[in-house]
């Protein structure tokens, strides 16, 4: 009987083991693995927040300043919950309609770069606000890691590619389709509140994507993205506000 009870805990002990190696985050393991210039400086960040109040083709911020073409990138951003499928940001170039493209619903996330478009399951909360973050390998592997307050969640897999293009244009709550008309779809239309959208063209470390999610007062330096109210021009019924001083 005793034989039989210090084999049966061996078993027991051996199975949570294996659960445990099972739970450890390779996902973290294999995103650092890969990141070439480790964590940045974190400094005071620039505080912006936008309300957009009825979701009308006429609301967006177009953002004026240009960047470089991208062989890699991170997008980040604090974000309130839509109730049906809208799209967060739109980036175009001559060379793709949807170069960068970031969708969001109740029940999922999307993201198009160079017109290739990839969804996951996501489960968000009418009206909560949420810090999303897209650190994209584009040209090595094609992943996209997603994190969702301060959690790495899910990897979008898109096609490596040689370089996002540089030069197009940015637009906030809006669909990309319209860009070269000027006009927008109302099924796409942004109804919420975004604050501090920032770019960068390195992938940033899990450490400092964490940290922007707990403290909106401190971020990466080096952005090559910030909606600042010299950089952007608000249309329709958009909204700026400052946020409390850090």
């Amino acid at each position: 009987m005793d034989t039989f009870l210090i084999i049966t805990y061996i078993l027991i002990l051996s199975i949570t083991v294996c659960n445990a190696n099972e739970d450890l985050p390779t996902n973290y393991i294999e995103y650092e693995s890969q990141i070439v210039q480790q964590t940045r400086l974190l400094g005071e960040c620039p505080q912006t927040s936008f309300w957009f109040p009825f979701g009308n083709v006429t609301d967006y911020i177009r953002v004026k300043r240009p960047f470089d073409d991208l062989t890699e990138f991170t997008i980040c951003m604090h974000a309130v919950a839509p109730s049906e499928r809208l799209s967060l940001l739109a980036y175009a170039t001559l060379q793709y309609n949807y170069t960068i493209t970031i969708y969001i619903s109740l029940t999922s996330l999307s993201m198009d770069i160079n017109n290739q478009q990839e969804s996951i399951d996501a489960s968000f909360t009418p009206g909560h606000e949420y810090h999303l973050c897209f650190a994209s390998f584009i040209t090595t592997t094609g992943r996209t890691y997603v994190f969702i307050d301060g959690e790495l969640m899910h990897i979008l897999h898109h096609e490596p590619q040689a370089l996002v293009p540089g030069n197009g244009k940015m637009i906030i709550g809006q669909t990309a389709v319209m860009l070269a008309t000027h006009g927008f779809s109302k099924c796409c239309s942004y109804q919420g509140k975004i604050s501090n959208l920032m770019m960068w063209d390195v992938v940033l470390s899990v450490d400092d994507i964490y940290a922007m999610s707990q403290n909106p007062c401190v971020c990466p330096d080096g952005q090559i993205g910030v909606l600042d109210y010299n950089n952007i021009q608000l249309h329709g019924s958009v909204l700026a506000f400052v946020p409390p001083s850090c």
